[in-house]
């Protein structure tokens, strides 16, 4: 786990289309992007959602989830 990273109970990788109207909303995220949905540990119903998109960098959870689903070569953008 990277320094100051919350504890992650989860990591889920969705399409935005699998995402609330509110949420896509929100963090300004089309229906065919892709995300990464982490439930923190000890925070009731918070999600962090992050975008999937070229220049971002992956946190050390999402990089061995996509290696876990065999998607490390996908391409996200």
């Amino acid at each position: 786990m990277e320094k100051n990273e919350p504890k992650v109970e989860s990591i889920t990788i969705v399409s935005g289309n699998r995402l609330s109207p509110f949420e896509r909303a929100k963090h300004g995220i089309s229906e065919d992007e892709f995300v990464e949905v982490r439930i923190i540990k000890n925070s009731p119903k918070r999600l962090d959602i992050k975008p999937i998109k070229k220049g971002v960098k992956p946190t050390e959870g999402f990089r061995n989830a996509i290696k876990g689903a065999n998607l490390l070569n996908q391409n996200f953008d």
